[in-house]
């Protein structure tokens, strides 16, 4: 799998799910993103830069998966923060 950095943005599809007491919920988000270097090693971690608006489970979403440039990644959400600009930063530990 190859984790070229590529900071220009895209439109991109996200697909997830959540985890509550009564199951699992699926969404999907169509958005546009900026795949950004992970302070983690390459091959076990990626960050998403994604513009708003995006719905609020995604930010407490327990898996997520997205396809990049042809290349599909899934993993689970480490952490999701909100930047000043507005925008929302995910760090994905990769599945391998």
């Amino acid at each position: 799998m190859s984790l070229n950095t590529d900071i220009s943005a895209h439109a991109i599809r996200i697909d997830f799910q959540q985890d509550t007491l009564l199951g699992v919920n699926t969404f999907s988000l169509d958005c546009t993103a900026q795949r950004l270097p992970s302070s983690d090693p390459p091959s076990s971690a990626v960050q998403l830069l994604i513009a708003p608006p995006w719905p609020v489970p995604l930010e407490d979403a327990h898996t997520v998966a997205f396809d990049w440039e042809g290349t599909r990644y899934s993993g689970t959400l480490q952490g999701a923060r909100h930047e000043p600009d507005g925008r929302l930063l995910l760090t994905i530990a990769l599945q391998t």
